[in-house]
C-alpha cells in the first residue's frame, strides 16, 4: 500500500508544481496574465487542488486499481478506459471542452501514477538471498 501512496502523492504533486513554474515563467516574461501566479499560489487554490485530486484517487483511482489488479492482470489500458468513460460522463451533460479542462490533469496524474508506481515497485522487491 505504501508504493501506491507514494506514486499518488507524486502524481498529485508534480504537475501542480509544473503549473506554478509554468505560470512564474510567464510572469518572468511580461505575459499579459501576471495575476495567474498569484491565483496558483492561493492557498485556498492549493487545498482545492489537492482535496480533489486526493478524493478523485481515493474514490475513482482506488477502486480503478483494485480492478485492473484483481480482474486484468494489472493491464494499463484498464485506467486509459475509466478515464476515457469518466471523460464521455462529463462530455455528454456538458461541452466538450469543458471535459478536456477536467480530464486533462487526470490523464497527467493518471500517466505519472502509471510511471511511479512501475519505478517505485520495481525498486521495492525483496532482495535474494543465496
Amino acid at each position: 500500500m505504501s508504493i501506491f501512496k507514494g506514486a499518488i502523492w507524486r502524481a498529485i504533486l508534480y504537475p501542480y508544481i509544473f503549473i506554478v513554474l509554468f505560470f512564474a515563467l510567464l510572469k518572468a516574461f511580461d505575459y499579459p496574465s501576471p495575476d495567474a501566479l498569484t491565483y496558483m499560489l492561493n492557498p485556498i487554490v492549493m487545498y482545492f487542488y489537492f482535496l480533489i485530486s486526493l478524493g478523485g484517487w481515493l474514490l475513482i483511482g482506488y477502486p480503478i486499481h483494485g480492478l485492473a489488479k484483481t480482474f486484468f492482470n494489472s493491464n494499463k489500458a484498464v485506467y486509459f478506459v475509466a478515464l476515457f468513460f469518466i471523460f464521455l460522463m462529463f462530455t455528454i451533460p456538458s461541452d466538450m471542452p469543458v471535459a478536456a479542462i477536467i480530464c486533462a490533469p487526470m490523464l497527467v496524474q493518471l500517466i505519472l501514477f502509471l510511471i511511479y508506481f512501475d519505478v517505485l515497485k520495481k525498486h521495492n522487491k525483496p532482495i535474494k538471498r543465496d
